[in-house]
């Protein structure tokens, strides 16, 4: 048995959960500050700003699923004029939702008020400007 070899792997297993220990901090402060941020680009009205060549902008995403169990959820979206929809999940529901928008889709569809869970998660994100 090469010793040389269980030494090095027991370093570098050493290494890696250091690390993994060192990236979860890392992205538990990268969360908070995130959350602060979130909150100050609503309150100042900015969507994006420009920052060491980086443009860091506010995402909304949508989410969508059945507050109820499906055949009653498919039967409202079917009352509600939603043609061609055999079953219902939460990618359809969500596609439903974002043709709209969240606000507009319980106004025009109100037969799917609490059957149609919406969520908007908001989130800090950047890219090369």
């Amino acid at each position: 048995m090469d010793m040389n070899a269980v030494k090095e792997w027991m370093r570098l297993d050493a290494e890696a959960k250091a690390l993994d220990a060192e990236a979860k901090e890392i992205k538990n402060r990268r969360d908070e500050i995130a959350e602060t941020l979130s909150e100050e680009f609503v309150e100042d009205g900015v969507a994006s700003i420009k920052c060491d060549g980086r443009t860091v902008y506010l995402h909304v995403d949508t989410y969508a699923s059945c507050g109820g169990d499906v055949p009653s959820v498919l039967a409202a979206i079917q009352a509600e004029g939603i043609d061609g929809l055999t079953t219902v999940n939460s990618s359809k529901l969500r596609a439903l939702v974002k043709e709209e928008s969240p606000e507009r889709f319980i106004i025009n569809h109100p037969g799917l008020a609490g059957l149609v869970k919406i969520e908007e998660r908001v989130s800090i994100r950047s890219r090369a400007s």
